[in-house]
């Protein structure tokens, strides 16, 4: 492992420390004061255990803070040094001919040598700026998305208490459209709104507002990361399960070549995250709800948008619609049961 391949792992690792490091803070800060009191937050899980959803409000806030700080920390220069690469000296006199045609062509080449050479240490600000530009709008993306998604599942995992709108109405993302065309506002509606907004502005942000249709995509996926990721959350570990191996591969640098600066170090922390979620999720003493499995999505969706390759962008995208309207006609528990592999997987870790 060469030295700056050694560097860039390193920072991964820390990375992912960053963000399990953060999920423990902020789980531990809430078991002492939590907004509106410990039991606005606890629920009963499928098998009708008490659980709690503050350890999903504890993952949307190391999603939406920790990671992207660890991700605009990664993606700095490692030196200074690269500066001064990129100025190159212009020779300081150029023999030729005093006089004649001779003369003149030798003169003619020196003076586009000297203008070359000028341009291309001129170009070197320009550079500079484009490439903080690219390490700030990571960041930036993975902040919006992760905490608008944050926000809005919270407003439909407390849609009685705070606003006093329908939610278990509506079932599933037709279910509330379909409430809306009929003029009945739902806490789903809102969150659609809401997460559709974060993911927009997280795609201006990815791709700098310049091509319309890699935004549009770009949220497409983003809030539909969110949408999905909700509804693996039927079970203790599955949605940290499913975002954990989305994830995994940019954590470990795989296809960073092409993405943006920062995207490995902030799927590393991400990670991180995830990894610190598990235990309590998978013994049911947590549930992400809502407030957490959308943030965690958001995440995801943030990860594969960054992605430099737009055939892999648009194949991510493809899954996430394909399994989005297959979840409106069959139940992703009854599948995976049905399926020995997925079934073990799915059942590995839990109490």
């Amino acid at each position: 492992m060469t030295g700056g391949a050694g560097r860039r792992a390193l920072g991964r690792l820390v990375a992912a420390g960053v963000g399990a490091g953060a999920f423990a803070v902020a789980r531990r800060a809430l078991d002492s004061r939590a907004p509106g009191g410990a039991a606005a937050w606890s629920r009963t899980n499928h098998a009708g255990r008490e659980v709690s959803l503050l350890g999903g409000l504890a993952l949307g806030a190391s999603l939406g803070l920790a990671a992207p700080l660890a991700a605009r920390a990664g993606a700095r220069p490692a030196s200074t040094s690269g500066s001064a690469r990129t100025s190159v000296p212009a020779p300081t006199s150029v023999p030729a001919p005093t006089s004649g045609p001779a003369s003149g062509r030798a003169t003619g080449r020196a003076t586009a040598r000297i203008g070359s050479t000028s341009a291309r240490a001129g170009s070197a600000p320009a550079r500079g700026r484009r490439r903080d530009g690219a390490r700030t709008r990571l960041p930036l993306a993975a902040g919006l998305a992760a905490t608008a998604a944050t926000v809005a599942g919270a407003i439909d995992d407390h849609s009685e208490r705070f606003t006093g709108l329908p939610s278990a109405q509506a079932k599933g993302l037709r279910g509330h459209l379909g409430a809306l065309a009929r003029g009945e506002v739902t806490t789903g509606a809102m969150k659609i709104a809401i997460i559709g907004a974060g993911s927009l502005a997280a795609s201006v942000s990815l791709g700098g507002g310049r091509d319309v249709v890699r935004v549009l995509a770009d949220t497409a996926l983003v809030a539909g990361c969110a949408n999905l990721a909700n509804l693996f959350d039927l079970r203790p570990g599955r949605a940290l399960k499913v975002g954990g191996a989305t994830l995994l591969p940019a954590a470990v640098g795989l296809g960073s070549r092409s993405a943006l600066p920062g995207q490995s170090v902030l799927a590393a922390a991400g990670l991180g995250a995830v990894v610190a979620a598990l235990p309590a999720d998978l013994r049911a003493d947590d549930m992400l709800g809502d407030t957490g499995a959308n943030p965690l999505g958001a995440a995801c969706g943030v990860v594969l948008a960054s992605g430099g390759s737009a055939p892999g962008r648009a194949l991510a995208l493809a899954g996430v619609v394909g399994l989005t309207l297959l979840s409106e006609r069959v139940s992703f528990s009854a599948v995976i049961d049905s399926v020995p592999l997925l079934s073990a997987v799915d059942r590995a870790g839990r109490a």
